[in-house]
C-alpha cells in the first residue's frame, strides 16, 4: 500500500511537467492552450508588441518544469541562486526563439535579450561559489 502513495505523487507531477512544457513550447509553433478557459486550444500569432509576455510564460513554465523533472530525479538545486540561473538561461533561449520567429531586427528586443547574457553569467558565478560552500560544514 505505502508504494502506490508515493507512486501517485509522481505520476502528478510528471505528468504537469508535461503539460508544463507543451504549453511553454506551443507558442512557438503557432498554437495555444488557455487553462483558465477549460484547456482551450487555438491558433494564434502574437503580436510584436506583446513577445515579452510570451517569453516570460515560456520561460517561466520551462522553468517549473526543469524543477519538476528534478524533483522526480531526487535532484536538489545546491543553491538558493540556481532557480534565477535557471530562469535567466530559459529567458535567454524563449528570448532569442520569439525574435527570430518575427523574422524582424528590433534592437531593443535584442538589447534585452542581450542584457541577460551578463546577469546569467554572473548568476552562474555565484551558483558555483555558494554550491561550494553550502555543504562545508554539513559533516
Amino acid at each position: 500500500m505505502r508504494p502506490q502513495l508515493e507512486f501517485i505523487p509522481k505520476v502528478i507531477v510528471g505528468l504537469l511537467c508535461i503539460w508544463l512544457s507543451v504549453v511553454a513550447i506551443l507558442p512557438l509553433f503557432g498554437y495555444n492552450i488557455i487553462a483558465a478557459e477549460l484547456m482551450a486550444f487555438e491558433h494564434f500569432k502574437p503580436q510584436r508588441e506583446s513577445y515579452y509576455l510570451y517569453v516570460v510564460r515560456s520561460a517561466t513554465f520551462m522553468m517549473l518544469a526543469f524543477f519538476g523533472l528534478n524533483y522526480l530525479r531526487r535532484r536538489r538545486p545546491l543553491s538558493s541562486v540556481a532557480p534565477l540561473l535557471v530562469y535567466v538561461n530559459f529567458v535567454i533561449l524563449f528570448g532569442v526563439l520569439y525574435q527570430l520567429l518575427s523574422f524582424s531586427f528590433v534592437l531593443k528586443h535584442w538589447l534585452a535579450v542581450g542584457f541577460h547574457f551578463p546577469v546569467s553569467f554572473w548568476l552562474y558565478q555565484q551558483n558555483r561559489r555558494e554550491s561550494k560552500t553550502i555543504f562545508t560544514n554539513d559533516w
